[in-house]
Protein backbone atom coordinates (compact mmCIF):
# COMPACT_ATOMS: atom_id res chain seq x y z
CA UNK A 1 0.00 0.00 0.00
CA UNK A 2 1.25 3.47 -0.86
CA UNK A 3 1.17 6.40 1.51
CA UNK A 4 0.68 10.00 0.62
CA UNK A 5 3.00 12.67 1.91
CA UNK A 6 2.05 16.33 1.53
CA UNK A 7 4.79 18.91 1.72
CA UNK A 8 3.98 22.60 1.74
CA UNK A 9 6.79 24.86 0.59
CA UNK A 10 6.96 28.56 1.12
CA UNK A 11 7.71 30.38 -2.17
CA UNK A 12 11.05 31.70 -0.92
CA UNK A 13 12.05 28.21 0.26
CA UNK A 14 11.46 26.25 -2.95
CA UNK A 15 15.03 26.31 -4.25
CA UNK A 16 16.71 25.65 -0.87
CA UNK A 17 14.31 22.82 -0.11
CA UNK A 18 15.69 20.75 -2.98
CA UNK A 19 19.34 21.26 -2.08
CA UNK A 20 19.74 17.91 -0.42
CA UNK A 21 18.96 16.01 -3.61
CA UNK A 22 20.41 17.96 -6.54
CA UNK A 23 23.27 20.32 -7.28
CA UNK A 24 21.31 23.53 -7.82
CA UNK A 25 24.20 25.93 -7.51
CA UNK A 26 26.86 24.40 -9.73
CA UNK A 27 28.67 27.70 -10.20
CA UNK A 28 28.24 28.93 -6.63
CA UNK A 29 29.53 26.23 -4.35
CA UNK A 30 31.45 27.00 -1.21
CA UNK A 31 35.11 26.03 -1.13
CA UNK A 32 36.96 25.40 2.11
CA UNK A 33 40.67 25.98 1.90
CA UNK A 34 41.45 26.48 5.56
CA UNK A 35 43.73 29.04 7.18
CA UNK A 36 46.82 27.85 5.32
CA UNK A 37 45.16 27.25 1.95
CA UNK A 38 45.91 23.52 2.04
CA UNK A 39 42.41 22.15 1.54
CA UNK A 40 40.11 22.28 -1.47
CA UNK A 41 36.78 21.00 -0.17
CA UNK A 42 33.63 21.91 -2.12
CA UNK A 43 30.06 21.81 -0.86
CA UNK A 44 27.53 21.99 -3.67
CA UNK A 45 24.56 21.69 -1.33
CA UNK A 46 23.60 21.58 2.32
CA UNK A 47 23.80 17.80 2.60
CA UNK A 48 27.42 17.83 1.44
CA UNK A 49 28.12 20.88 3.60
CA UNK A 50 27.02 18.93 6.69
CA UNK A 51 29.25 15.99 5.76
CA UNK A 52 32.26 18.22 5.20
CA UNK A 53 31.61 20.25 8.35
CA UNK A 54 31.51 17.06 10.38
CA UNK A 55 34.92 16.01 9.08
CA UNK A 56 36.75 19.34 9.21
CA UNK A 57 39.40 19.93 11.82
CA UNK A 58 38.48 22.53 14.42
CA UNK A 59 40.97 25.13 13.19
CA UNK A 60 39.59 25.09 9.63
CA UNK A 61 35.96 25.16 10.79
CA UNK A 62 36.55 28.12 13.10
CA UNK A 63 38.58 29.93 10.45
CA UNK A 64 35.66 29.87 8.00
CA UNK A 65 33.04 30.52 10.67
CA UNK A 66 34.84 33.56 12.13
CA UNK A 67 35.83 34.83 8.68
CA UNK A 68 32.13 34.93 7.72
CA UNK A 69 32.51 32.47 4.84
CA UNK A 70 29.78 30.16 6.09
CA UNK A 71 27.31 33.00 6.74
CA UNK A 72 28.11 34.47 3.32
CA UNK A 73 27.35 31.17 1.56
CA UNK A 74 24.10 30.71 3.48
CA UNK A 75 23.02 34.27 2.67
CA UNK A 76 24.16 34.66 -0.94
CA UNK A 77 23.92 31.14 -2.34
CA UNK A 78 21.42 29.26 -0.19
CA UNK A 79 19.36 32.45 0.18
CA UNK A 80 18.52 31.78 3.81
CA UNK A 81 18.95 34.99 5.77
CA UNK A 82 17.97 33.40 9.09
CA UNK A 83 20.53 30.63 8.72
CA UNK A 84 23.16 33.20 7.72
CA UNK A 85 22.36 35.22 10.83
CA UNK A 86 22.79 32.14 13.02
CA UNK A 87 26.20 31.50 11.46
CA UNK A 88 27.20 35.16 11.92
CA UNK A 89 26.19 35.08 15.58
CA UNK A 90 28.10 31.86 16.17
CA UNK A 91 31.15 33.41 14.48
CA UNK A 92 31.02 36.45 16.76
CA UNK A 93 30.63 34.43 19.95
CA UNK A 94 33.47 32.78 21.76
CA UNK A 95 32.24 29.26 21.03
CA UNK A 96 34.24 26.17 20.34
CA UNK A 97 34.16 24.27 17.07
CA UNK A 98 32.07 21.38 18.36
CA UNK A 99 29.38 23.61 19.83
CA UNK A 100 29.12 25.84 16.75
CA UNK A 101 29.09 22.89 14.33
CA UNK A 102 26.34 21.23 16.35
CA UNK A 103 24.26 24.44 16.48
CA UNK A 104 24.54 25.18 12.76
CA UNK A 105 23.88 21.53 11.87
CA UNK A 106 20.77 21.59 14.03
CA UNK A 107 19.57 24.79 12.33
CA UNK A 108 20.00 23.19 8.89
CA UNK A 109 18.22 19.99 9.93
CA UNK A 110 15.28 21.91 11.39
CA UNK A 111 14.82 23.89 8.17
CA UNK A 112 15.60 21.43 5.41
CA UNK A 113 15.59 17.81 6.45
CA UNK A 114 12.24 16.03 6.55
CA UNK A 115 11.64 13.53 9.30
CA UNK A 116 11.11 10.00 8.06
Amino acid sequence: MYGLMVVTLEPDRVAPAVLSSIDVYRDRKTTGRGPEGKLNLKAQNLAIFLQIADGLDDETWLFHLKNGDIAHWFRDVIKDLELALQAELMGRDDVNAEESRKHIGSEIEQRYILAA
